[in-house]
């Protein structure tokens, strides 16, 4: 039955309304699909938050705990296949050319939608089950893991970085942004209530740690280049623009960074859980890349490479360096200080 919702779920063509008598249109049949497949995951999302004394003694002797473990392994199994039905099931519809702009789960009307309840899903999962039973998942655990790690780097940072790349750092004209921002955001909800958990600290959980550090840790990299990369593009591309603003349309751009800078506090100090999962390896990178910046920070301010010096008209080229710099002090600031710790503020 699961794999009959899975495949509604995703929408699939074995869902989509047959009327030979009238047919429908490919678009309307695409929209009905839709509906119905928002619909069921929904319910999959429901599912994945069930709790309490529901999990009772069966007639067989198992115990609750049992029940439970085999629940949360079902859940996360069908999570799984959803996400691999998702990948598979990415194709264009009918007579639509796909172009290098539109590939992957922008080519599918409805993909975006799945990909966000995916993420939804994940975090739900973790927040209900927690690291402490979610590990007891003999080989799904680092199957989950996995999975997390690839809809983080493939399928919403790398995609995010391309596509600000091909809008030359407008924003405004980058497409997707909105829906994996939400998938992201959710993703790292999880991973914070995983890493933040005490229990990998203990004797008994130092298996699922090694395990998070392993599949998860590696995502932090991912992820400061990809707001590093952004943030210069964009700043290059509000600099080129700038004389050629008119006033009203500068200060909607400086209320707009404000509301960006406190989402990036909110989204940096969880990325800082991840990267805490592995110290050195975090601590290297983020190393590497203030290793890479200083020099050509240190030529800027001396009037050298960049062609700007100290008093100078910043140009797009100096102004992208500086919010590079700036990036990953931030970066730094975030990974060193912990919020839970008393007397402790990232800046």
């Amino acid at each position: 039955m699961y794999a009959q919702v899975r495949e509604l779920a995703v929408g699939t063509k074995e869902s989509q309304p047959q009327q030979p008598h009238q047919p429908l249109s490919h678009q309307h049949q695409q929209q009905q699909a839709g509906l119905l497949a928002h619909g069921l995951r929904q319910l999959l999302l429901q599912l994945s938050s069930v709790s309490g004394t529901i999990f009772a003694t069966t007639t067989t002797g198992a115990e609750p705990a049992t029940i439970r473990l085999e629940y949360a392994r079902f859940l996360v199994e069908g999570c799984l296949e959803l996400y691999a039905t998702i990948c598979s099931s990415a194709k264009p519809p009918p007579n639509q050319k796909t172009t290098t702009t539109n590939t992957s789960y922008e080519i599918s009307y409805f993909h975006e939608r799945e990909m966000v309840d995916i993420c939804i899903m994940i975090c739900r999962l973790i927040a209900n089950f927690k690291v402490t039973e979610l590990s007891q998942l003999s080989g799904t655990f680092d199957r989950m893991l996995t999975m997390i790690s690839t809809i983080g780097n493939n399928d919403l940072l790398t995609k995010m970085l391309s596509e600000c790349e091909r809008c030359h750092g407008d924003v405004d004209m980058v497409e997707g942004i909105e829906w994996r921002e939400e998938a992201l955001d959710c993703l790292l909800e999880g991973i914070v209530l995983l890493s933040d958990d005490h229990w990998i600290l203990s004797e008994s959980g130092k298996s699922a740690a090694q395990s998070l550090s392993m599949y998860l840790a590696p995502l932090y990299g991912s992820y400061i280049c990809c707001r590093v990369n952004m943030a210069k593009l964009e700043e290059r591309c509000i600099c080129e623009s700038a004389e050629s603003t008119p006033s009203s349309a500068a200060d909607l751009d400086a209320l707009r960074e404000d509301i960006s800078a406190f989402y990036l506090e909110e989204q940096m100090t969880a990325a800082s859980s991840l990267g805490r999962l592995n110290v050195r390896a975090s601590l290297q990178g983020l190393s590497a890349l203030l290793n890479d910046c200083l020099p050509k920070l240190r030529a800027f301010f001396d009037g050298g490479a960049v062609g700007a010096g100290v008093g100078a008209v910043v140009s797009p080229d100096g102004a992208a360096l500086l919010e590079e710099a700036r990036l990953l002090v931030i970066s730094v600031c975030h990974f060193l200080t912990d919020d839970d710790c008393s007397g402790e503020t990232p800046l």
